[in-house]
């Protein structure tokens, strides 16, 4: 490019003389529009410039000079701009933008494959270590950390120019003068110095490669004693393979790190490795709290996890797994590296085992980073057997060697019994004999300890499984999916425990021209009518949508529900159904249907998560991030739920996080163009689907559900949105409440008492009457509308009751008050009775 052939036209250089006519300014320019086009409402606090389509095209794939080049020119601006952060705030935020970017871009390509020369290496540690007079980067910024590494690899070993060795020396003087003094910096800052030093000095490199290796910190009697008490030979073994897991310093290993170790497992025995990883991993998991790391433990144990890949035994994947458990909720306390090298350890077990964990822990974790690894290990594994990511799926669940939807365990004179319902829900009996107990025997318990603690340790991984099956099933909803008759059979139908959750869901069955929904009963199809239906070899099945059948289908399947009192696992024939209204019509690209709501921000951000949406916490620094989406790729869309801090609301956590969000409008853009797109051309039940997890996040996260949330002197502006909300119009959910509570209140024995108004369950008790919102769940008393305060937990939820599907906690809710407020004379609790004697 001819910018870079003298450093002379750099060093010493003010800020105000840098280069802006070359390429690389130009590309700089591009990157910096790509990225306010793709994130047109972030604040712009630390970006990320290697997520532009600028960055990915023209500079991961233009080849290593061409990289070079532009990481001088970024290095050089991020020097010469260099500024303390009193100053650098001042400046204005679309020049603090450019700073940042170019920052990032110092860092990111740091990390991709440099073909370096020694005169390179000169030549950057010149334009780094030159005396500018005044205060400089500290080495992160710089992204040195990840160019020393490159360094240290192209050139260990070798015998470095004179020159070569000033400048390395000159970095080391670099580093212990500009690096900070917290966090991970100062565990940074000193693996550069002993890299560098390595490169000076070879003779440090043979004295690594020799000798016992052993685990630091707490961890002697776990590992360290275990060692020594194999053979000498096997134990050396041992000490070459912790040797090699401690340069497990990178986010995943190369083909050399796992061809060494592929050679080191054979000598040892992959048996025998295997057992001995199971026995530590589950060691760390259950001993966690008693150990500590020192930062050269963490690499072995980073190491030893993606030593897995290959391996195969009962019970590895679980033990990985523990311990994947283990070190995510310590994530922010230094165990992230742990975590993550777990999950790739379990993408890479042989069989799949690994997988299935994998699919379960999704459900499970919450934090972005994770899920996007998660995803991208599902991803690979499909693809390297040449399958959809939903077949990897299907064929990964585990069967827990269920029959008929039961399991029995023995421990001597008693048993232990799981029982699998139609639903989902799982039990777990004791006996001695056939006589039913009522908690595990003392005898168990002290005899067979290990044994049942493995069981508790299956049983919860089999709801956790539920769980998880049943998002993926709840994801089909909105997801396009068609399977063949025999696959269907394979994978759910005869499949130890899907088949209890498809049990009595309704599926289109097509088979050639002819096409219908059939339900599925105790193994056989049945119609809207009750008539079993037979399907062929080309019948192929989809999972029905009320949104694409007509009001008269619909309402006959769910006449059907009510009349057998069948329950179905997930919410189904009763599924709310969102149609475009005349205002979104006339807005065009965006919905307001969900906006001008008051939410609790960390229980909205922790449902979103759920639901699959990209969701990030607000806080007081910065909030560009946080604006909530939802990845659609099947329709290559994504979905925008626009959100800002609740004005008038300061009240924030002590981490500076804000406890209350206000919500806006619903948009969907193109993901590869990033285009918003008008409402009318997104998919029925695509906008239905996505609509469905608006008025969900509204309903369980709005402070309208809060009846404590006025006590702490809100305005009148938010108390008139507490108000309108907790007695308000209807939402979708609270509509579709007041059609079921239609057909289950005259089942009730205490259905003389209750009548259906326009918004309110109406229950006359002995003392008063009470009007419960079939929305909020709130009540109010007549004849006054006097509200009445009953805090969710204060009443039981009435078991007897039939629901014809799981998961609507607020029906629950109204249907334990109003059984409650039928005998208000016989309520006991004074933080009631003082409310409705009042």
């Amino acid at each position: 490019m001819g910018l870079f052939k003298t450093l002379s036209k750099w060093v010493g250089k003010s800020d105000t003389s840098l280069d802006k006519s070359g390429e690389e300014w130009q590309l700089l320019s591009r990157i910096l529009v790509d990225y306010k086009s793709l994130f047109p409402s972030r604040h712009y606090y630390e970006p990320k410039a290697s997520q532009t389509q600028v960055y990915q095209k023209e500079l991961v794939e233009a080849g290593s000079e061409a990289r070079w080049n532009f990481l001088l020119y970024c290095l050089n601006y991020t020097l010469n701009r260099y500024m303390p952060y009193a100053k650098f705030y001042k400046l204005p935020e679309e020049e603090r933008f450019e700073i940042e970017i170019v920052k990032s871009c110092c860092q990111s390509l740091s990390r991709h494959k440099l073909d370096l020369t020694e005169a390179m290496v000169v030549e950057v540690s010149a334009l780094i270590t030159a005396n500018r007079g005044k205060e400089q980067p500290n080495f992160q910024d710089l992204g040195l950390s990840y160019l020393v590494q490159q360094i240290s690899r192209q050139f260990k070993g070798k015998a470095l120019q004179p020159d070569t060795r000033k400048g390395l020396q000159d970095l080391i003087a670099y580093v212990q003068k500009n690096h900070l003094e917290w966090g991970n910096a100062v565990k940074s800052k000193d693996k550069i110095i002993a890299n560098i030093e390595l490169l000076l000095n070879p003779a440090l490199l043979e004295q690594q490669e020799t000798g016992a290796v052993y685990f630091e910190g707490g961890a002697e009697d776990l590992l360290n004693q275990q060692l020594d008490a194999y053979p000498t030979a096997q134990r050396q073994i041992w000490f070459d393979i912790l040797r090699l897991a401690s340069k497990a310093t990178a986010s995943k290993p190369s083909a050399k790190f796992l061809k060494e170790g592929k050679a080191l497992i054979d000598l040892l025995g992959s048996e025998v490795f295997t057992e001995q990883c199971m026995l530590w991993f589950k060691g760390f998991a259950d001993k966690q709290s008693e150990i500590y790391f020192s930062d050269d433990d963490y690499p072995k144990l980073k190491g030893l996890m993606w030593l897995q890949a290959g391996q195969e035994n009962e019970g590895l994947s679980s033990a990985l797994t523990e311990l994947v458990k283990v070190a995510y909720d310590n994530y922010s306390y230094g165990m992230g590296a742990i975590c993550n090298a777990g999950l790739l350890g379990l993408a890479k077990l042989s069989g799949l085992s690994g997988l299935a964990e994998l699919s379960r822990l999704k459900t499970k974790f919450k934090l972005a980073s994770v899920l996007k690894l998660i995803d991208a290990y599902l991803d690979e594994g499909a693809k390297e057997r040449g399958i959809s990511r939903d077949e990897l799926e299907d064929s990964a669940v585990r069967s827990f060697e269920l029959k008929d939807g039961k399991r029995v365990f023995e421990f001597g004179s008693y048993t232990a019994v799981w029982n699998l319902q139609a639903r989902g829900a799982v039990s777990s009996s004791w006996y001695n004999g056939e006589k039913a107990l009522k908690s595990t025997p003392a005898e168990v318990k002290e005899n067979r300890a290990a044994e049942l603690k493995a069981m508790q340790a299956e049983f919860k991984s089999l709801k956790e499984t539920i769980t998880a099956q049943k998002a993926r099933l709840e994801r089909m909803f909105r997801m396009p999916r068609r399977m063949k008759r025999d696959y269907f059979q394979r994978y759910f139908a005869q499949h130890p425990l899907m088949q209890f959750l498809i049990e009595k869901l309704i599926f289109n069955v097509e088979m050639g021209q002819q096409k219908q929904a059939c339900i599925l009963v105790e193994g056989k199809w049945l119609s809207s009518e009750l008539k079993e239906v037979q399907l062929d070899e080309s019948a192929e099945l989809s999972l029905w949508h009320p949104a694409m059948a007509s009001t008269a289908e619909v309402k006959q399947w769910r006449d059907m529900l009510m009349e057998k009192e069948w329950v179905q696992s997930l919410k189904q024939a009763y599924r709310e159904i969102y149609i475009l209204t005349d205002a979104e019509l006339n807005t065009e690209t965006y919905s307001n249907r969900m906006a001008s709501h008051i939410l609790k921000q960390h229980q909205f951000v922790s449902i979103a998560k759920q639901r699959n949406w990209k969701a990030t916490l607000i806080g007081a620094w910065d909030y560009g991030d946080a604006i909530p989406t939802l990845d659609l790729p099947e329709y290559g869309l994504y979905a925008q739920y626009d959100i800002d801090i609740a004005h008038g609301l300061d009240e924030a956590s002590a981490m500076g996080i804000y406890t209350y969000i206000t919500t806006d409008r619903l948009e969907f853009y193109s993901t590869e163009t990033r285009q918003i797109l008008p409402l009318a051309e997104i998919p029925a039940v695509l906008f239905s689907e996505v609509m469905r997890d608006l008025d969900l996040f509204v309903a369980v996260c709005s402070v309208g559900n809060d009846p404590n949330w006025m006590d702490g002197g809100r305005t009148e502006a938010l108390g008139h949105y507490w108000q309108s909300y907790s007695f308000g119009s209807l939402s979708e959910v609270g509509k579709n409440r007041k059609e079921i509570l239609s057909k289950l209140i005259p089942k009730l024995k205490i259905a003389p008492l209750c009548r259906l108004e326009e918004r309110f369950l109406v229950v006359k008790g002995k003392l008063r009457t009470y009007k419960i919102h079939l929305g909020s769940t709130n009540i109010l008393m007549e004849p006054n509308d006097q509200y009445l305060c009953i805090v969710p937990g204060s009443t039981k939820e009435n078991k007897q009751v039939f629901l014809p599907f799981e998961g609507d906690n607020g029906l629950s809710i109204i249907i334990s008050k109003a059984f409650l407020l039928a005998e208000d004379d016989k309520i006991k609790d004074g933080t009631i009775t003082s409310q409705i004697m009042r």
